[in-house]
């Protein structure tokens, strides 16, 4: 009996491996008649045949990764028709789900082993919110910079694209494109010709250094603060994938795009608010911070202004009843600010396009706004 249950056991760690391979195999677009399957499907077969481990924390992140990556393959799924197309899906969204299943559990295994052996006598092991920052920035910044020498000098939309030409002087400022953002990108522009740099590739590429670096700094902020609101080593280990290993994510750090920017003074937004609301004595330095933040979030996106009067309106509604005064004149400051600069002064200044009034669509990082 405990050999039919050992070879039925031996028997589904191959197909796990196999189905591993395959979808690996078709997420890396590694060529089926190399060696390299052969290579992976043996290590996958020694990985899920020597690990018992299960922890529910890591099924959640790998199915989460994996649903990613199937997204980011539906390009390759939808060409190869609708049966083959849905035979592929399975491959990637399972093959992904098994091998990162393991990866993560064995990684959460580490640290519980390590929290037992080395906790702090109530067996859970803390580190500093700063270090998980510091950490955090490092990681961060090692794969972007990975994936700006890939994609060197970086990636331009084709918002920016017309941006830059605004800059050059090809084209007058024009706020169709958000003219934060276009003047953002004309302070690292100037920056880079003041340290020397001639050629154009030199200074976009001098850019998106800039961006990634920046970007990393706000997602190392992001998880520092969820650490230090959780005290959840898992939290971390999270947010180092989700901010580290997600494609998008990476690929965005060194795109010259307005959502870039605006997705981090979104992120910085909410956690102003977070701090503001969660602590005792209502601290002004908060109020400073969601103040200049709205301002900027509602110039880095022109459709996001509407999106954060809608969001100040129920919010002020809810804090009158509160008698939380001092949170509502920060919003209406913002909002006031933010008209008065896309209004008079954009005109003022002979920007195109200057006035507040845009069409009413609102991108998802303002959407996410309203609703917290």
């Amino acid at each position: 009996m405990g050999n039919l249950i050992k070879s039925k056991r031996i028997r589904y760690n191959v197909i796990k491996a196999f189905v591993s391979t395959v979808g690996v195999t078709f997420t890396l677009d590694i060529s089926v008649v190399s060696i390299y399957p052969l290579i992976l499907l043996m290590i996958c077969g020694y990985i899920f045949l020597h690990n018992k481990e299960k922890n529910i924390y890591a099924n959640m992140t790998a199915l989460i990764f994996s649903l990613f990556l199937t997204l980011g393959k539906i390009d390759f799924i939808i060409q190869a028709g609708f049966l083959a197309g849905c035979v592929k899906a399975f491959f990637i969204l399972i093959g992904n789900y098994l091998l990162l299943e393991w990866g993560v559990g064995y990684i959460f295994l580490v640290y519980d082993t390590y929290r037992e052996n080395v906790g702090d006598g109530i067996g859970r092991f803390k580190l500093s919110h700063n270090i998980v920052g510091i950490f955090s920035f490092i990681v961060f910044s090692a794969v972007y910079i990975f994936v700006w020498l890939c994609e060197y000098p970086g990636i331009i939309s084709g918002d920016s694209l017309k941006q830059i030409k605004q800059i050059v002087g090809m084209s007058p400022l024009v706020n169709h494109h958000p003219v934060a953002h276009t003047l953002w990108i004309k302070l690292w522009y100037v920056f880079a010709q003041m340290i020397g740099m001639k050629d154009i590739i030199e200074i976009i590429g001098f850019i998106t250094f800039v961006q990634l670096l920046l970007q990393s700094a706000v997602f190392a902020f992001i998880t520092r603060h969820i650490y230090k609101k959780t005290q959840n080593m898992y939290m971390i280990f999270f947010t180092l994938f989700f901010y580290g290993l997600l494609p998008y994510n990476c690929f965005y750090s060194v795109t010259i795009w307005k959502d870039v920017v605006h997705g981090w003074i979104s992120g910085l937004l909410l956690i102003s608010l977070n701090n503001y609301l969660s602590s005792k004595n209502n601290n002004g330095i908060f109020l400073i911070n969601i103040f200049i933040l709205g301002v900027a979030f509602c110039l880095f996106r022109n459709n996001a202004y509407y999106a954060f009067i809608l969001w100040g309106i129920f919010t002020c509604i809810y804090k009158l009843r509160k008698k939380n005064y001092r949170l509502i004149g920060a919003i209406l400051m913002a909002i006031l600010t933010s008209t008065v600069i896309k209004g008079p002064l954009y005109s003022w200044a002979g920007v195109v396009g200057g006035g507040v009034r845009r069409k009413f669509v609102c991108t998802y990082s303002a959407n996410c706004l309203c609703y917290s």
